[in-house]
């Protein structure tokens, strides 16, 4: 959820509705206990995604998203590394 869509009940319920169409589950968020690669990144997302029929980009970028809700620091940049291992 973008900063500016945390007052916004319309935003809030489509964004949960995307991320339950895309993940099959409302409360998908792909996290690690700290700072991993890209490799790794884009393996586990491979492997996530085959397990739970989900894109692995879309993994990747969740767990971006996902991490910089829950840890200091940005993980967008791993994540873009992640995506041109998965998509050259």
């Amino acid at each position: 959820i973008n900063e500016d869509d945390v007052e916004n009940p319309q935003e809030i319920e489509a964004n949960a509705y995307a991320i339950e169409l895309l993940n099959g589950r409302p409360d998908a968020a792909f996290h690690s206990n700290g700072w991993i690669s890209a490799e790794v990144l884009a393996s586990e997302a491979l492997r996530i995604g085959r397990h739970n029929k989900v894109d692995p980009g879309h993994v990747a970028l969740n767990y971006a998203k996902t991490m910089g809700r829950t840890h200091t620091g940005n993980f967008f940049p791993v994540c873009g590394s992640a995506l041109n291992i998965l998509y050259p």
